[in-house]
């Protein structure tokens, strides 16, 4: 287990290890923001949804805010990742009403980058086991 000296959320990050398909630590870094962690324990109750702090309404919203908007971003993103599209499809079905080739690829959009947040939070947490602080060993 590795010791640091305090907890600093700052320094934590900066010691993961993380690059993923559409994500990486800066996406981290606003997931945790709005929030100050006083040690470990917190930061794993939050990480882990304990006592209701939504940490799932904060991973939608920015899963939701990283969508392109434009249909020509969204057509070049569709080539490379057509199976996330897939994927969406299968998860949440299609408009057969009024379908909207471009509402299909926000919506693998949505489906790659949320899935990929529960990897990046999961990694995270694993991450956070092996660390020991100061204050923590001091007892």
């Amino acid at each position: 287990m590795e010791t640091l000296a305090k907890f600093n959320i700052n320094d934590i990050i900066k010691g993961f290890d993380y690059t993923g398909e559409f994500l990486d630590k800066s996406d981290l870094i606003d997931l945790l923001s709005n929030y100050d962690f006083n040690n470990k324990d917190e930061l794993l109750s939050y990480l882990n949804d304990e006592d209701g702090n939504y940490i799932w309404d904060t991973v939608t919203e920015l899963a939701d805010s990283k969508i392109n908007i434009y249909n020509h971003d969204l057509r070049l993103w569709s080539v490379d990742n057509y199976n996330y599209i897939e994927d969406a499809i299968s998860e949440f079905g299609i408009d057969t009403q009024n379908p909207d080739f471009h509402q299909m690829i926000q919506r693998g959009q949505y489906y790659a980058y949320n899935n990929e947040f529960d990897i990046l939070v999961n990694e995270f947490k694993d991450y956070i086991e092996t660390l020991e602080f100061e204050e923590e060993t001091e007892a």
